[in-house]
């Protein structure tokens, strides 16, 4: 990966030319996998600031964060400008940013709601089943041992099905050791 900074640097000082250091970070994005994508996005920000403060041309930096394919936001090159740099270029640019972290925050907030929501159901339903009782005969058995239920400590779900602690506890022991394996 260093060789496509090196020759991105190479190409935007030595030779001038951006159109070849973004033919590099695009070749570079095209074979370099997630874990890479911080590399890229520093390729990508190597050629911005060259032409913000080399060309010193709008269009051209727009033309830039286009062609850098969802790795660029225009946040993230705003830095590279004079702090009485007119915005009117990016209005829109800075519009459609501004509407895309609207979506996302309406699409948090939506899981936020259906989190919420499904907290509330399993709070409703561990509720309910702690006012939910069972009798226990004397003459009933463990499902697992057949041995009646009253000998040892047991467990009673709420589907009414009754099992030793031991038993339960060697029974579910038998699977999670069949998965570590």
């Amino acid at each position: 990966m260093g060789l496509y900074e090196e020759a991105v640097k190479l190409a935007l000082t030595k030779l001038g030319n951006v159109h070849e250091a973004e033919k590099t970070a695009l070749e570079a994005q095209s074979y370099c996998s997630l874990e890479q994508q911080e590399m890229i996005k520093k390729l990508w920000l190597m050629i911005a600031r060259h032409v913000v403060e080399e060309e010193k041309d709008i269009k051209r930096v727009m033309e830039v964060i286009n062609r850098a394919e969802q790795v660029l936001k225009i946040e993230d090159i705003l830095p590279f400008f004079d702090d009485f740099f007119h915005i009117d270029d990016f209005k829109d640019a800075i519009c459609k940013s501004l509407e895309i972290y609207n979506q996302n925050i309406n699409q948090l907030n939506d899981d936020m709601k259906d989190a919420t929501d499904s907290a509330e159901r399993i709070h409703f339903d561990i509720s309910n089943l702690k006012k939910k009782n069972c009798v226990v005969e004397s003459s009933q058995n463990c499902y697992l041992c057949d041995i009646p239920l009253l000998t040892r400590s047991f467990y009673v779900f709420p589907c009414s099905h009754m099992y030793h602690t031991a038993c339960l506890v060697q029974e579910i022991t038998k699977y999670l050791s069949k998965r570590k394996a």
